[in-house]
């Protein structure tokens, strides 16, 4: 049986990395041409250090923190910041309803008119 077409929407950006927090971070640590690398720690290994991150930003609770592995507690952390970067973050809904961005703009829109 052929699987059925599925739409996706990519409502926001979360994104953490070496450059940053956030797209805007993102993006200017790309247009500079900026790195954080650490070639001591793993040498001869080159290692790109995630940015440090307030957590509590993301994931109030800290028992969740503490329940989370570092891949959960990264991946929690971006999806809350793409929730915010759509609009959403916060606002209620029903598990079966379409969730749709608020008026403001995206990151992804504001670059997409630049």
């Amino acid at each position: 049986m052929a699987d059925a077409p599925r739409e996706t929407w990519i409502t926001g950006i979360g994104i953490v990395s070496c450059l940053g927090e956030g797209a805007e971070a993102h993006w200017q640590g790309l247009t500079e041409h900026r790195s954080n690398v650490d070639a001591e720690t793993f040498a001869p290994h080159l290692v790109h250090p995630l940015a440090p991150l307030n957590l509590d930003l993301q994931i109030p609770k800290k028992g969740d923190q503490r329940q989370m592995e570092a891949w959960q507690r990264i991946g929690t952390y971006a999806a809350g910041l793409a929730l915010a970067d759509a609009g959403v973050k916060g606002r209620r809904h029903h598990p079966h309803q379409q969730i749709q961005g608020s008026q403001s703009r995206s990151f992804s829109q504001r670059k997409a008119d630049e």
